[in-house]
């Protein structure tokens, strides 16, 4: 009975699943924001796999451009998951 209500409900599932990759990239915060803020309808938080933030370097003096919006955004989301994996 169990294993059939897991089957179930991993058919419903939306997460993203290890080695799955969700871009993040510098200058476009709103784009992980909207897949960030999807749910899963069987876990309710969506783990959306490895995030692979991507930084573009200026070639003249080897910085990246800052994003704090899109730095936020992941901080908040690894502490969704923190809290997701520990209640569960």
């Amino acid at each position: 009975m169990a294993d059939q209500a897991r089957r179930a409900e991993l058919a419903i599932c939306t997460c993203k699943r290890m080695p799955d990759v969700t871009l993040a990239i510098t200058g476009q915060p709103e784009e992980f924001e909207a897949e960030m803020n999807l749910p899963c309808p069987a876990h309710g938080f969506r783990r959306l796999g490895r995030i692979m933030h991507i930084r573009f370097i200026n070639p003249a003096d080897g910085t990246a451009e800052p994003c704090p919006r899109l730095d936020e955004l992941i901080a908040t989301y690894e502490a969704g998951l923190a809290q997701a994996t520990a209640s569960k």
